[in-house]
């Protein structure tokens, strides 16, 4: 464009590349480091100096007298409104709305983020045009956008540090990941894969937009199947994290490219997790960039697998736990069941053979004692009877405590008629009173309410043979996952000088390891504990399920 206003004025130069300049101006313009375009008022280009040149990639003849947005898209506001004659201020007032990016577009069609400043410039002859200048800003934007992808990701492991807290098992858990990585990472989708006994790999959790592409990828670990080779198939095979920076250019993704491109994926990362050190399933990740993946990001990805990796051996160990806790539940119940079945087939042969016998006698010594009266002649014989008649006695009361002992527990009662039952029957004739206090429901499977009426009717004995008691309290209340309970009597106490914690073994007095063997069996635990100067208390634990 030529300027036609005739004004031979000696301040203005016109050049081969575009219309006439006052001379200090373009003199400025062309020396300037910074790419600066000179744009008239019904936006063309009249100007562009050598950095615009270079930053364009193309010569001043081929864009002067162009529109400016040939090389700066975003200042087409006036053209596209139809007022030019107020472009300028249109360019002011484009640059202030939101989500203003400009972007710099050069020769060969490819766009750079750019600065743009516009400012408007007199002619002095009644010209008023604007000086653009532009500023290449790709390292900013990506330093901006790489930070951008680490806050995403610094975010998205601390999300799943909460999920690793609050998930309940290893399915939850991973469902959470996948549901992280897309709504705080930014992914397009993430998914776990689980290699099966066959060689296939199964969608164990996804989320995401791309669902139907996870869904329909068909892969196995076949190493003549193409897909084993892709990033899933090598990071369940070689335990190793691989990232896939250009998925649509990787030979490794071939057989996916087609439907790939279809739904935006630019780059993808595997990460194999672990239970025990084996590599039990993988997480993908998919983006819609091909550097969201570099390395700051993929230390953390890394961290986040290895803290899902952690949880996942928490949940095994758990598993593990479970399954030894019910085989010995297992066993303990079969072991219990014996033990009555034993004790109730003995307490039966007593009942059937050796107290009717012994009535028997006791019946036939009193025929004999009544026969043999009063006769002088007969008294030695009379007192052997008698004798023999508190003998038997004797006999007849210690196989009916023994009978009392082998019974069975009283389940088919509530806990604290039990307990009321088991106490009355060890302190009948006694003078020791006794008590039952119960704290909370205590309604208990049979297995272990077996098992505390056993540890509770040993340690009654105990007080009525060994410690002279005249009051024992008991006591039950809940703790955590099962039932404590304490036997208190006001006796003799412990010796003075004996370890509680290891009590000497002595013959004959096997209660109290009887009574920690009982409780231990069911996972539980029992001490004896002083209390004063006097008496003792036995304090046992039993796990259970507690009910009511």
């Amino acid at each position: 464009m030529t300027d036609t206003s005739g004004d031979p004025s000696p301040a203005v130069a016109v050049t081969s590349e575009g219309p006439d300049l006052p001379v200090g101006l373009g003199s400025l313009l062309t020396r300037t480091p910074t790419a600066v375009i000179a744009v008239d008022h019904d936006g063309c280009i009249t100007f562009v100096n050598g950095p615009a040149e270079q930053l364009f990639q193309l010569e001043a003849g081929h864009v002067v007298g162009h529109p400016v947005e040939v090389l700066v898209p975003c200042l087409v506001s006036a053209r596209l409104t139809g007022r030019s004659s107020s472009y300028l201020h249109d360019l002011a007032l484009r640059r202030q709305e939101a989500g203003f990016n400009p972007v710099g577009l050069r020769g060969d069609g490819t766009e750079f983020p750019a600065e743009v400043d516009v400012t408007p410039t007199d002619l002095g002859d009644g010209r008023v045009w604007a000086v653009v200048t532009v500023r290449d800003v790709s390292t900013r934007v990506e330093a901006q956008r790489q930070v951008a992808e680490l806050n995403r990701a610094y975010l998205a492991l601390a999300q799943l540090n909460q999920a690793v807290v609050r998930a309940p098992d290893a399915e939850a858990l991973l469902d959470s990941a996948c549901q992280v990585a897309v709504e705080h990472g930014g992914y397009l989708g993430a998914w776990v894969a689980v290699p099966t006994a066959e060689g296939a790999v199964e969608v164990l959790a996804q989320a995401g937009v791309l669902v139907p592409y996870v869904t329909q990828l068909g892969l196995t670990l076949d190493p003549l199947d193409p897909s084993s080779q892709g990033p899933v198939g090598v990071a369940l095979r070689e335990g190793h994290p691989v990232v896939n920076s250009n998925f649509l250019h990787d030979a490794t993704t071939a057989f996916v490219h087609e439907r790939a491109r279809g739904y935006g994926i630019a780059s993808c990362a595997s990460l194999p997790l672990r239970t025990a050190g084996r590599v039990v399933a993988c997480l993908t990740l998919y983006a819609d960039r091909v550097t969201a993946f570099d390395d700051g990001v993929g230390d953390l990805l890394i961290q986040m697998s290895n803290n899902i990796s952690f949880a996942l051996d928490g949940f095994e160990s758990a598993r593990a736990l479970e399954a030894e806790a019910a085989a010995r539940r297992d066993l303990l119940l079969r072991l219990v069941t014996a033990e009555e079945k034993e004790r109730g087939r003995i307490a039966g042969d007593l009942h059937d053979d050796s107290v009717q016998v012994l009535a028997a006698v006791n019946l036939r010594l009193g025929l004999l004692r009544r026969r043999l009266g009063g006769s002088p002649d007969l008294a030695d014989a009379s007192a052997m009877v008698r004798t023999i008649t508190e003998t038997v006695r004797l006999a007849s009361e210690s196989l009916r405590t023994l009978l009392f002992e082998l019974e069975p527990p009283l389940l088919a009662q509530s806990f604290t008629e039990a307990l009321s039952t088991t106490a009355e029957h060890v302190f009948e004739g006694e003078r020791t009173t006794w008590s039952v206090h119960c704290t909370g429901a205590v309604d208990l499977p049979s297995l272990e309410r077996g098992q505390i009426l056993r540890i509770v009717k040993e340690a009654l004995i105990n007080a009525r043979k060994h410690a002279h008691a005249s009051h024992v309290d008991i006591d039950l209340h809940r703790v955590g996952g099962g039932i404590e309970v304490a036997v208190t009597d006001d006796g003799d106490g412990l010796p003075d000088g004996v370890d509680v914690e290891h009590l000497p073994r002595r013959r004959g007095h096997r209660g109290f390891e009887t009574m920690r063997d009982r409780a231990s069996a069911t996972g539980g635990w029992c001490r004896l504990e002083r209390t004063g100067t006097r008496g003792a208390t036995l304090r046992f634990f039993v796990p259970a399920t507690v009910r009511g």
